[in-house]
Order: C-alpha cells, then structure tokens, then sequence
C-alpha cells in the first residue's frame, strides 16, 4: 500500500486569522465556513497561533482580541512528511488539526481530523487516496 503524504490529504485554501482580530470576527467566522480551527498567521503569513472552538468556548464572552485566547503552542508538520506521522502526532498530542508549512516556516495547509477520517472512509471502501488526480 503507498504511503500517503500530509499535502495529499491537507486543506490548502486555509481561512486566518490575525492576532490583531477581534474575537467576534473568528467566533463569526468559523460559524459561516464551519470550521474549527483557524490558523493565526502574522502579516508575512508566519504562523503565530491557532484558534479552535474549544478556545472559543473558553472564552465564551471574551470581546477582545485573538490574541488573548488563541493556542500559543502550535503543532505543525512539513507538507512531505508522512500522514502517519501526523495523525500520531494529533493522536499524541489530543489535538484535532495540524497546520502545514513550507521550508520557510509559513503556512501552506491545515490537516484535521475529518481529513483523517475521510480517508480511513475511503481506505474501508477500499478506494486509493491521492496519487496525484486519483478520485476517492
């Protein structure tokens, strides 16, 4: 069976946030795109950050800024490296995304647990997944 890489499986067309960003904007945000993480990128799309909705429910009233409930410790992994790498280390870790950068150290993808789980979908199923146009 081929191993399946991170940039097969990750999200490219990330949503982001800024440290600088009210949480009302993220909290609206990840409702209209539902999703649960948002990566908190910098101006030169440096990862600084992430902001998941247990953050948010953290801080449920919370008015301020991005910056005072995002997750500092951010796990991240290269967009080359193995998928079984990865979902160890959400597995590890108990967390329910890993962001994915490039050599310089910015953001070029966000995996998460439902990409996991759509893939071990299509594994049951029997199907191949990725394989550079390979259709689930």
């Amino acid at each position: 069976m081929k191993h399946t890489r991170v940039d097969e499986l990750m999200t490219t067309m990330v949503l982001t946030v800024s440290p600088d960003d009210h949480v009302s904007r993220a909290r609206d945000l990840m409702t209209s795109a539902d999703v649960r993480h948002l990566p908190v990128v910098d101006a030169e799309r440096r990862v600084v950050g992430i902001l998941s909705n247990r953050d948010l429910l953290l801080a449920m009233f919370a008015d301020g800024k991005v910056d005072a409930v995002m997750s500092r410790n951010v796990r991240s992994v290269k967009a080359g490296c193995l998928a079984e790498e990865a979902v160890s280390l959400m597995l590890s870790e108990k967390i329910g995304a890993v962001l994915v950068l490039d050599d310089a150290g910015k953001l070029v993808g966000i995996v998460t647990e439902t990409d996991f789980l759509v893939a071990a979908q299509h594994a049951l199923r029997g199907a191949q997944i990725g394989g550079g146009g390979t259709t689930f």
